[in-house]
């Protein structure tokens, strides 16, 4: 069983594997993120940063404005956990995302800051 305590921040794919009443076996993993929590740190982030429209169909808006570090590297993973695109945005500003290329379907966004803070939103992309 994964357990989050006892491992230290980032991505993990534990893989489960089951068998039935009737002996049969199969297997599955799932994409987990591990974060430290840093307290109201988190939090603020957490508020500070907005994605509009969501639902999105060709540009999503990121408000970063609010954010007091300089600079997040800003991450766009699909549902399985593939890393599409990671860019490193100055903040203090509303920056555009052309999502329009990208399959419909739902994405994780990921905001990380230098000091280790971290946020993810759920992005749905709609054609």
């Amino acid at each position: 069983m994964f357990d989050p305590q006892s491992v230290s921040a980032g991505t993990y794919y534990p893989n489960y594997t089951y068998t039935d009443l009737n002996g049969c076996t199969s297997a599955d993993s799932v994409l987990i993120f591990v974060d430290v929590c840093t307290g109201i740190a988190s939090a603020t982030i957490n508020d500070a940063v907005t994605l509009y429209p969501n639902p999105a169909s060709n540009d999503v808006w990121m408000d970063l404005s609010a954010i007091k570090q300089k600079t997040v590297v800003v991450t766009l993973y699909d549902i399985a956990g593939k890393q599409l695109m990671a860019q490193e945005l100055a903040t203090g500003a509303i920056v555009k995302i052309n999502v329009s290329e990208i399959d419909k379907g739902i994405y994780i966004v990921r905001v990380q800051s230098a000091e280790g803070i971290v946020l993810q939103k759920q992005l749905i992309v709609t054609h």
